[in-house]
C-alpha cells in the first residue's frame, strides 16, 4: 500500500484551506483603502531622461497612520508614449527613505490594415508596509514618444496623476502566502505520485 495516504480528513482540510485562502483574497482585494496623497504630477517639457531633481516634485507632508501596505497608482494621458516615475517616500521623523519606480506606456497604430493597441495608460505598484509616521514624497518623472504607423505622432508632454492609497495589497501577497501554505501538500502529492510511479514500473498493464 502507498504509505502516503490521503483520507477524508486530509481532503476536507485541503478544501477548507483553499476556501479560506480564496475568501481572504476576495476580502483583501475588495478593500478600497484610504487615499493619503493624490495630485497632478508636473512633467518635464521635453522628452528624454532629465537630470535628477531637475523637475522633482516635493509635496507637503502626508501621514501614514499605521503600519500598512501602500499602493502607488499612476494615471497618464500617454498616447504612443512612455511615462516613468522614480519616487521616494521620506519619513520625516526617522529620515528613512523608501524608493520606488512605476511606469506606464500606451501604444496604438495600424499594421497591414489591422488596428492594434498595446500597454496601458495606468500602472500600479505595491510597497510593503512602511513604519507609521509623516512622509514627504519626491517624484522624478520622465517621458518618451514612440510614433507608430497609422497614428498621429504626439510630441507634447503627457499629463500624469499620482495617487497613494494605504491599506491595499497586491495580488503578489496572496500568491506568496498561498504557495507557502500549499508547499506541504505539494510535497505530499509528490511523494504519493513518486511511489505509484515506482510501483507501476513492473506492471503487466504497460
Amino acid at each position: 500500500p502507498n504509505p502516503t495516504r490521503l483520507g477524508i480528513a486530509s481532503a476536507m482540510a485541503l478544501v477548507m484551506l483553499v476556501a479560506f485562502c480564496l475568501l481572504g483574497v476576495v476580502l483583501d482585494m475588495s478593500a478600497t483603502g484610504q487615499t493619503v496623497y493624490e495630485a497632478a504630477l508636473p512633467m518635464p517639457p521635453v522628452a528624454g531622461e532629465t537630470p535628477e531633481g531637475a523637475y522633482a516634485s516635493y509635496t507637503t507632508v502626508f501621514a501614514v497612520p499605521e503600519r500598512t501596505p501602500l499602493e502607488v497608482q499612476l494615471t497618464t494621458t500617454s498616447d504612443n508614449q512612455w511615462v516613468a516615475v522614480a519616487g521616494s517616500f521620506v519619513n520625516q521623523n526617522t529620515a528613512e527613505v523608501i524608493d520606488f519606480f512605476v511606469d506606464a506606456g500606451y501604444y496604438h497604430g495600424v499594421s497591414e490594415g489591422e488596428s492594434w493597441t498595446e500597454g496601458s495608460q495606468s500602472a500600479t505598484i505595491n510597497i510593503s508596509a512602511p513604519p507609521p509616521g509623516n512622509y514627504f514624497v519626491r517624484f522624478d518623472p520622465e517621458w518618451q514618444s514612440f510614433p507608430q504607423p497609422g497614428a498621429m505622432p504626439t510630441y507634447t508632454s503627457p499629463t500624469a496623476t499620482v495617487r497613494v492609497v494605504a491599506g491595499k495589497r497586491g495580488i503578489g501577497c496572496f500568491c506568496c502566502g498561498f504557495i507557502s501554505l500549499m508547499l506541504p501538500w505539494m510535497f505530499i502529492f509528490f511523494r504519493r505520485g513518486a511511489f505509484e510511479s515506482r510501483r507501476n514500473q513492473n506492471s503487466n498493464l504497460h
